[in-house]
């Protein structure tokens, strides 16, 4: 996750871990801050999560309003019912909701 080599990270945005970084590189894929992460028909969502303004963690919500997130960058994806559920510890706690119109296939 985020502006490290194998990761898609727009050229606008800073390379570095702060969230205004993050909020600058999902609006150049149709991401705007939102205040929750409740479910909303025709919205993707995803979460950040940090300790202050660092980015250490994401999430994205799934169709049915459950998360799925990667707990390291070898681990397998897990699912959780809230973005709650990984919050704390190493990863800190929700910094920013994020949201855009869902993609048509």
């Amino acid at each position: 996750m985020g502006p490290r080599p194998g990761y898609l990270w727009p050229d606008v945005a800073p390379r570095d871990m702060k969230l205004s970084s993050f909020v600058v590189a999902a609006s150049e894929f149709g991401y705007a801050p939102c205040e929750t992460g409740n479910l909303a028909d025709g919205i993707e969502k995803i979460v950040l999560y940090g300790l202050t303004e660092r980015v250490d963690h994401a999430a994205r919500q799934l169709p049915d309003g459950r998360w799925t997130s990667k707990l390291g960058l070898e681990q397998e994806d897990i699912e959780h019912n809230t973005p709650d559920c990984v919050s704390g510890g190493v990863y800190g706690s929700v910094l920013q909701f994020l949201a855009r119109i869902q993609a048509t296939p």
